[in-house]
């Protein structure tokens, strides 16, 4: 299989093609800083040269500086915040948090994916943790989202175009 024919055929059909940059099954979590670097800048020449239009970058491997992601992508590439909704724009409430630690989740901290008032480096995040086959999951990833629509939090709200809050909602 070809990555690069795989993302022509999407761009045929009028669709964008995406790439989860780091998962869960296999996080890496041991390379030293000059090998992440090697890693991280490789990665992310593939991701342009193949014409990725979007990339996932998940907290559960050492790849999940989105900052750094999005210095050596560039802008064009959408980044999505798959941080088990526990790095967002806001501070998340004491029982997101609690359900979030039950969760395979590695701590991370806001300089890891800077949002502030001139903008986000992500453009669509997670607010939730990963979703069980169970209703009380599904009700509460979609509760979730609710507090990132209140308008009254600014002028267009905190889930807004070029920033989009969603609740993981696939199984």
């Amino acid at each position: 299989p070809s990555l690069g024919a795989m993302v022509e055929r999407a761009h045929a059909l009028g669709l964008n093609a995406g790439f989860y940059l780091n998962n869960c099954v296999c996080p890496e979590l041991c390379l030293d800083a000059t090998a992440e670097a090697r890693a991280m800048d490789a990665t992310a020449r593939a991701v342009v040269a193949l014409g990725f239009d979007a990339v996932k970058i998940d907290s559960c491997s050492q790849f999940r500086n989105i900052t750094r992601w999005r210095e050596l992508m560039g802008g064009e590439i959408l980044i999505e915040n798959c941080f088990q909704g526990g790095l967002t724009p806001v501070t998340r409430s004491a029982s997101m948090s609690a359900v979030i630690s039950g969760q395979p989740h590695i701590p991370v901290t806001a300089s890891l994916a800077a949002c502030n008032g001139s903008g986000c480096t992500y453009q669509y995040y997670r607010t939730s943790s990963d979703i069980r086959a169970e209703w009380e999951s599904v009700l509460f990833n979609l509760n979730s989202v609710a507090e990132y629509l209140d308008l009254g939090s600014g002028p267009q709200g905190l889930s807004r175009p070029g920033l989009w809050a969603y609740p993981d909602m696939l199984e």
